[in-house]
């Protein structure tokens, strides 16, 4: 892993501040080889990890908003319904009450 990735995982990965911190300072320090490919695969490895689980809840969460939204259509169109059929009601109310009054009249 070139440099250039070990100092954007520490720029941008998700450890926190302390333990990026503590892994500058073992760099620093004069690590063996093996320990620090050791710590490079530990770094590449939390980083794919991360990407895992960020696609895995992104995935989730698109669905739970579909969910969300179709339902939210349906009410939608029931509530269109509901008033169509009270405005068809009312309508229906006031014609009889029309002709009701007309009959009276005569």
């Amino acid at each position: 892993m070139g440099k250039e990735k070990l100092v954007q995982l520490l720029q941008h990965g998700s450890l926190d501040r302390e333990t990026k911190l503590m892994i500058v300072d073992l760099f620093a320090s004069g690590l063996d080889a093996e320990l620090e490919v050791d710590i490079v695969q530990l770094l590449t490895d939390w980083d794919a990890a991360d990407k895992s689980i960020d696609a895995v809840m992104t995935s989730k969460l698109d669905a739970v908003k579909a969910k969300y939204d179709a339902r939210e259509a349906e009410l939608d169109e029931s509530s269109v319904d509901d008033i169509e059929s009270a405005a068809e009601d009312i309508s229906k109310e006031q014609k009889i009450a029309k002709i009701q009054a007309d009959l009276g009249a005569l």
